[in-house]
């Protein structure tokens, strides 16, 4: 294809530029990775982790289950405001706040899921998880001794019993690598990918955009549909094979985990990622003809939507103003699905497709303003 080998030729006209900004940005993804999070012990039991609870059913069974991380954590007194929750997170005195709704006792003995345990959780430790996780076993083994016919008394004893002498949570390290580091790989990726697919997108559409280039490419012995579509194909071949590269350096990273369900969901979940950022190089390229200008507009562009959506900060730091906000951004809907496929023990698969589909629908809508804007440029300059 005529358009596949210009657009190739002028990919490695700026290779060097390229591979600095992957390396540089998925340094950054990596060194996150395993800066952030505590260091994991193998084998260490999870017990004696600050926690605060605050239980506004107050039913036997959720007074069972306070009883239960009282006796296997470090359960503390806490103010019951949500400032001082914050402060009690960032400041590291806590590790995980837990809030049970009122009526959660009914809906789960009904076997619903309307009424869910609220969290806020420090994730710059990997026991939040952890302890997330202990939580989210204790109700699934509750679940299952209440629908064997155990009274709710009964199955709390025995779902402690199980949780303390059969089932302990515990931290384990394959290959120095564990479940948390994937958890901080993939949540910081989406600003390598993007980052690097718009400014290499950028600089081809930049490159093409030249009259010479144009000239060349429309004096080509083929039609304008094929033209576009050879473009639109050869976009797509090399975003993904950047995407590629990333899988790859997580699949030496984690070895044989990225095979795991919940990593090839992740995997999945940054797809969506490589038409982002096709998207935002086609729009800030109608505004700026020069490719020494790209990594000014596009690293603080990048920045700004990845700050309120759980990329840069935790959620919980963040207010619901900010979160309003952050759900018309699509790397929010990228860091739910991820921190669902973390921190819950059923994968939410509405969540999953419906967050994908949002971040394609974002993708789309942003490459239909800069074809505005393109077409606006066209006309002035007929």
């Amino acid at each position: 294809m005529s358009t596949l080998s210009k657009i190739w030729k002028i990919v490695l006209s700026y290779k060097w530029g390229l591979l600095l900004y992957t390396a540089l940005f998925g340094g950054l993804a990596i060194a996150m990775t395993f800066l952030v999070g505590d260091t994991a012990i193998e084998f260490e039991p999870l017990t004696n982790v600050p926690v605060a609870i605050f239980d506004r059913d107050n039913t036997e069974m959720t007074n069972a289950f306070t009883a239960f991380l009282t006796a296997e954590h470090n359960v503390l007194e806490l103010e019951d405001s949500y400032d001082t929750w914050l402060d009690a997170i960032n400041f590291n005195e806590l590790v995980l706040i837990i809030e049970i709704p009122a009526g959660f006792t009914a809906d789960f003995t009904a076997g619903n899921q309307l009424v869910q345990i609220e969290y806020i959780a420090n994730f710059t430790s990997t026991n939040s998880f952890l302890l997330r996780g202990q939580v989210e076993n204790y109700f699934n083994i509750l679940a299952t001794y209440l629908v064997g016919g155990f009274g709710i008394n009964e199955a709390s004893i025995l779902t402690a019993e199980t949780l303390v002498n059969g089932a302990d949570v515990q931290i384990i390290t394959v290959d120095g690598n564990d479940f948390p580091a994937a958890y901080l790989y993939f949540r910081f990726l989406p600003l390598a990918i993007v980052m690097v697919v718009t400014v290499a997108m950028g600089g081809v559409f930049i490159a093409i955009s030249k009259q010479d280039v144009v000239r060349r490419l429309e004096a080509a012995p083929i039609s304008y549909r094929r033209r576009t579509a050879e473009r639109i194909l050869s976009c797509l071949l090399f975003s993904l094979i950047g995407w590629a590269a990333f899988m790859g350096v997580a699949f030496v990273l984690f070895g044989e985990q990225i095979l795991y369900t919940e990593n090839l969901l992740r995997m999945i979940n940054t797809l969506p990622l490589v038409f982002l950022g096709i998207a935002l190089a086609f729009v800030v390229t109608q505004f700026t003809q020069k490719r020494e200008m790209l990594m000014t507009i596009v690293f603080p562009l990048i920045f700004v939507l990845a700050t309120p959506a759980g990329i840069m900060f935790d959620m919980n730091m963040m207010g619901e103003q900010v979160l309003a906000v952050a759900r018309f951004t699509p790397l929010y809907w990228f860091s739910r699905v991820n921190e669902m496929l973390f921190t819950e023990s059923l994968v939410d698969w509405n969540l999953f497709w419906q967050a994908l589909a949002i971040q394609i629908v974002f993708a789309a809508a942003i490459l239909a303003v800069g074809m505005v804007f393109s077409k606006e440029k066209r006309a002035k300059r007929a």
